[in-house]
């Protein structure tokens, strides 16, 4: 048997379809990637770099055989490391890890397990809200990190370092 001549239609999409789809299926893949979060809470995020903070300053202390403080600014806005030397405490400024650090907008920072007795500035270098040894004991204490997204709390054992808590 003869077939007529012409072309028969083979099955399948053409590269305009394709694209076509390609474009709608980006579309919703960007919207559904906008409506997703950007990551955790401002002061769920604050929490985590205290935490991290406080267990590298006790490390420095172990390591480097200083002694190492930590306190809350007053205004709850910040917080600053110190070192302690022959002339009493010092604020760490030049320190990347350690250096004074001011809290995101609207992140705040207080004593959680009692109310402090005073505070530091970035700027003074009175005797810190806790220090760490170079013996490796972790002091208990607790703060509490607030933004508008709720709190948690930053807290210690007194054994096993520092970690956040809901």
């Amino acid at each position: 048997m003869c077939r007529a001549r012409g072309h028969k239609r083979e099955a399948g999409f053409t590269l305009v379809e394709v694209m076509v789809a390609v474009a709608i299926i980006a579309t919703l893949a960007m919207a559904a990637l906008v409506a997703l979060p950007s990551g955790p809470p401002p002061a769920r995020a604050e929490a985590d770099a205290l935490a991290l903070r406080l267990n590298a300053a006790r490390v420095r202390a172990v390591t480097s055989g200083e002694i190492i403080g930590f306190s809350a600014e007053a205004d709850g806005a910040g917080y600053v490391f110190m070192v302690y030397g022959a002339e009493g405490w010092a604020v760490l400024h030049g320190d990347r890890s350690l250096g004074p650090r001011a809290l995101a907008g609207g992140v705040s920072l207080a004593r959680a397990d009692h109310p402090p007795q005073w505070t530091a500035r970035a700027s003074e270098a009175a005797a810190p809200q806790i220090w760490f040894d170079p013996a490796g004991a972790t002091p208990s204490a607790a703060w509490r990190v607030t933004g508008r997204d709720g709190s948690v709390t930053v807290a210690a054992d007194g054994r096993d370092g520092f970690e956040v808590r809901p």
